[in-house]
């Protein structure tokens, strides 16, 4: 009730109290403010460390393939060591990518933090 009646007199209601018998107004909904530039810098943050995790293992599944290139270099399988080098490739070339986007989203923070 005592929300009933700040409401009504902030809305500039006549009386400081609505009737006995009107029902309490819901509150409004209010807009959802947007988020702060901390957030902003918190959550690109959190997506960079998510991609260089997602780097590394890009990284370490080259470096094993290509161990097990040289392993079957050694035994004479040629064919399949040339494609676990081609698949070796593969992986750097998608951490490379993704060490771009991370750059990409390094300046977008750098352009964010001028406003703190």
């Amino acid at each position: 009730m005592e929300e009933a009646i700040l409401r009504c007199m902030h809305a500039g209601g006549k009386s400081a109290a609505p009737s006995a018998g009107a029902s309490p107004v819901p509150p409004q909904a209010q807009p959802t403010p947007p988020p702060s530039i901390n957030q902003a810098i918190r959550a690109i943050d959190d997506l960079i460390i998510s991609e260089l995790k997602e780097v590394i293992r890009h990284k370490d599944n080259a470096a094993a393939e290509r161990q097990r290139a040289q392993s079957n270099r050694d035994l004479g399988n040629s064919e399949v060591a040339a494609e676990q080098e081609r698949s070796a490739a593969r992986e750097e070339a998608r951490a490379k990518e993704i060490e771009a986007e991370i750059r990409g989203k390094e300046k977008s923070k750098r352009a964010v933090e001028k406003f703190l």
